[in-house]
């Protein structure tokens, strides 16, 4: 792989419930799934992949999130996404959480109208802080929430997640 190179994409049809905390909820705009959460709890969702055979640990991860805002035209949305590594190889086990340290993507500001679509992304770094320290061929989950400290007052509506090598 190279820099820029896709891992994986999720979309909202690949989202798996979170057992702890605020989820996310399925929505349709204009027959689009999307997956809405609101800025007075961190809503959130997981996604489950195998990282790809061809990845370079050693250069990070960058998380892409494609989102809208449902009605709100001003103000800030942010997310923070975080990975966690079920790798038989590395003795890890499914029995309980183990979410590394969440890592933040700015808020940046809403577009001017609502439904058009924004973007925001942060380059993760490898190891056992930022992406687990997931190598080629292991198994992860990747968390992602919206933050509850940003300053858009309404609904953000989940489009895309992108992970691609950093």
């Amino acid at each position: 792989m190279a820099s820029g190179d896709t891992l994986a994409v999720f979309t909202a049809e690949s989202s798996v419930p979170m057992i702890t905390g605020t989820q996310m909820v399925f929505n349709l705009r204009n027959g689009h799934l999307v997956l809405e959460a609101t800025n007075a709890v961190a809503d959130g969702t997981t996604f489950t992949s195998v990282i790809p055979r061809n990845y370079t640990a050693a250069v990070g991860i960058t998380a892409q999130v494609t989102w809208t805002s449902k009605t709100v035209t001003s103000g800030t949305i942010g997310w923070d996404v975080t990975f966690e590594r079920d790798s038989g190889a590395s003795g890890d086990d499914i029995v309980a959480d183990h979410w590394q340290t969440a890592q933040t993507i700015i808020a940046v500001t809403v577009p001017a109208s609502a439904g058009l679509v924004a973007i925001s992304s942060i380059a993760i770094a490898a190891g056992t802080n930022g992406t687990a320290s997931v190598v080629a061929g292991d198994c992860y989950r990747v968390r992602l929430r919206r933050l509850s400290s940003d300053t858009a007052t309404g609904v953000a509506q989940f489009l895309s997640l992108e992970l691609k090598e950093t």
